[in-house]
């Protein structure tokens, strides 16, 4: 992935092929937020993946849906389809199935097409914002060492 300016200069690029954090298979749509996280779909890989302005891999969505209201409707009147959930794996069918497009909108909401499973699924961003005097400087050597 590349990022340029307004004046189509340039700026950087970030991702490699593959499967790990950061990496694409078939990346297939991109859109970015009011505070400039970039989101970008990894359709070979079923998940939207969340980089922050600078390009830095931030996290993953692999899909949380739920029953909408129309789906809990069918099942209750559908015996058969209310027996075969009760006898299915419920978690895989939650996940993401071929994710075509993302799209975020000025209330923190994300859109994404989860094509082979027909939906849409849709998140809430919960965001704290912190100021420069909130977040401790970068230290010239990070460490995981802690003193007590």
């Amino acid at each position: 992935m590349q990022k340029f300016d307004s004046d189509g200069g340039f700026i950087f690029k970030f991702g490699l092929a593959g499967s790990g954090d950061g990496e694409f298979n078939r990346p297939s749509g991109i859109a970015v937020d009011g505070d400039g996280d970039i989101y970008v779909v990894d359709k070979g890989n079923d998940r939207v993946q969340l980089f922050n302005p600078e390009g830095r891999f931030v996290q993953q969505f692999l899909g949380d849906a739920t029953l909408s209201k129309q789906a809990e409707r069918f099942l209750l009147s559908a015996p058969m389809g209310l027996r075969l959930r009760e006898m299915t794996p419920v978690e895989p069918e939650k996940r993401l199935r071929n994710p075509t497009s993302v799209r975020v909108d000025g209330d923190g909401r994300m859109y994404v097409v989860d094509y082979s499973c027909h939906r849409l699924q849709v998140y809430k961003k919960n965001v704290v914002r912190l100021g420069q005097d909130d977040i401790v400087p970068t230290p010239r050597s990070p460490s995981l060492f802690t003193q007590f």
